[in-house]
Parts: structure tokens; C-alpha cells; sequence
């Protein structure tokens, strides 16, 4: 129990710290391009924790571009690291490590709609797939259901004919009714 309240302490701390500086850096001294090559083979090899260690900055930092490639794209890669988080918290049995990992994610989410206001393309799938995160993550978030309908109910008003014949939404009964009985009260 000590090294996880340590372990929680110096991710506050790390996150604290990292949030303060003008301009975060990738971890070991590595360049950018160094630690987003080791991201990207973490990710695609499904290895999300050393995915999220190399890849972290990336979030915190938010660069547009990364010298030396020209295809880098942050949504793109902020979109990877909340998959990497949300793949890490599916796999813990503890719920309190679920639950920071899964806040992280949607921490993630709240900075690319910040960041991104007039993205609304990349918005619609960001709603239904925050609304997953939800739905998946249901036992560790407070009002996940009704959190994951305000998200459907998002994307549906973005694109209502494309999200109505969107065969992957799996909304659940509860979800449904949690929708229906918030959206009559809007």
C-alpha cells in the first residue's frame, strides 16, 4: 500500500511539475523524434505501459510538429495515448489504478477539445469514443452512463444521419433511458 501511495504521489508531483514548465520534454533526455519512435512501436505492439512512459510529453507538451517529421500529427497520436491509457486500465484489477488510469484518458479528451474547438470533424468520433470509454469503464465513473449519453447525444447532433446508421454504437438500455431522460430535461 506504501509504494502505491508513493507511486500516486510521484505521478502528482511529476504531473504537477511537468504542467508548470513552458515546454515539455521527452523522458530520458531523448529528442522528440527519439521518444515518439519508441511511443509508436510501444503502441503497435500493444506494450502500453512503456507506450505511455515514451509518449506522455506528447499530451503535456502538445507540439504541433516534430522536427525531422513531417508526418507527425498530434490528434492523431493524442487519439494512440488515449487508447494506450484506456488498454492499461482495462487491464488492472485494482480500481483505483483503473480509475487514474481511465482519468488520464479523459483528461486527454478535455485538452484536444479544448485545443482543437473548431475540429468538430475530429469531434464526432472523440464523443463516441469517450462514450465507450464510459460505457466501458462504467464500474470506476460516477454517472458513466449518462456521461457516455450526453457524448452519443454529441456526436449525433454533429452528424445525426451518419450516427444513426453507425453499426459499432452499441448503446446499452440504460444508456438509452439515461439519454432520453436527460435530454427531456434539457
Amino acid at each position: 500500500m506504501k509504494k502505491l501511495i508513493l507511486a500516486f504521489a510521484f505521478l502528482l508531483f511529476g504531473s504537477s511539475t511537468a504542467m508548470a514548465q513552458s515546454s515539455v520534454e521527452p523522458p530520458n533526455g531523448m529528442s522528440e523524434i527519439q521518444a515518439y519512435s519508441i511511443f509508436l512501436e510501444n503502441y503497435k505492439s500493444d506494450s502500453f505501459e512503456s507506450a505511455i512512459e515514451f509518449g506522455r510529453w506528447m499530451w503535456l507538451g502538445m507540439p504541433e510538429t516534430i522536427e525531422g517529421y513531417s508526418r507527425f500529427d498530434l490528434k492523431r497520436n493524442l487519439n494512440r495515448l488515449v487508447k494506450a491509457y484506456n488498454g492499461l486500465a482495462e487491464n488492472k484489477q485494482d480500481p483505483s489504478l483503473k480509475e487514474a488510469y481511465v482519468d488520464t484518458a479523459l483528461s486527454i479528451y478535455d485538452k484536444m477539445f479544448e485545443k482543437y474547438a473548431d475540429a468538430t470533424s475530429d469531434h464526432y468520433s472523440w464523443y463516441i469514443s469517450r462514450g465507450r470509454m464510459y460505457q466501458t469503464h462504467s464500474g470506476v465513473i460516477d454517472n458513466a452512463p449518462l456521461k457516455a449519453a450526453e457524448d452519443y447525444y454529441q456526436a449525433f447532433q454533429l452528424r445525426p444521419e451518419e450516427f444513426t446508421n453507425y453499426e459499432d454504437v452499441k448503446i446499452g438500455a440504460d444508456v438509452l433511458l439515461g439519454a432520453l431522460i436527460k435530454l427531456s430535461s434539457i
